[in-house]
């Protein structure tokens, strides 16, 4: 008779596994196309962002809908162990989906070499030309980033020069911790001013609020 109720449990588990992967991929399948038909019709413009609201706006709604179904059956325990189960595993595939595609063919440096010399065989001051005068200057590529960055206030203006705020020092001492950790080269993470570009000559672009 204990054998027979641990198959049953064991089922039952099993069943409520797979019926969690089902409310993953729902949650997966809902985010990708939302995101999708919203870039279409009104995208925004930062993407990174715009990813995450959709994939909050898409939990908040499946736990309501979870708590609804659970208050109605019989057995809402159980069915809200897979409900949770499902939107946890749809909220992080899909935000590591967004990260890894979306996010970075906006800002990927090493997907715009490779489209430039899909069309053309470059040297490597050519290389360095283009993404100059295309990735930074003609794509706005740094005023997206310090948009971002002054949108979540690591960043602030005043007077027309930019500041780091505290929030940003203490965002910029973990980049440096993690690349300590992981041992990765602080090429982009533990710069200074170049002393050619302190002039007010080199500022381009407006950056606005």
């Amino acid at each position: 008779m204990n054998a027979q109720n641990q198959n049953t449990t064991l089922k039952s588990e099993v069943l409520n596994l797979l019926k969690g992967l089902l409310v993953a991929v729902i949650f997966f399948i809902g985010f990708l196309a939302t995101l999708i038909i919203k870039r279409k019709i009104y995208p925004a413009a930062i993407i990174y962002y715009e990813g995450i609201w959709i994939i909050v706006i898409i939990t908040v709604c499946l736990v309501g809908l979870g708590l609804l179904l659970a208050w109605l059956t019989s057995k809402p325990k159980m069915f809200a162990s897979y409900i949770v189960l499902g939107i946890f595993l749809g909220a992080a595939g899909s935000y590591a989906f967004h990260i890894t595609i979306p996010t970075l063919l906006d800002r990927s440096i090493s997907m715009f070499i490779l489209a430039l010399l899909d069309s053309s065989n470059l040297t490597m001051a050519e290389i360095q030309c283009n993404f100059v005068k295309q990735f930074v200057v003609k794509s706005k590529a740094i005023e997206k980033r310090v948009k971002e960055q002054v949108a979540t206030e690591n960043i602030r203006i005043e007077d027309g020069r930019l500041q780091i705020t505290d929030q940003g020092k203490v965002l910029t001492s973990l980049w440096l911790r993690s690349a300590d950790v992981f041992s990765i080269t602080k090429d982009f993470v533990e710069v200074k001013p170049d002393a050619e570009c302190s002039s007010p000559d080199s500022n381009f672009g407006n950056i606005q609020h």
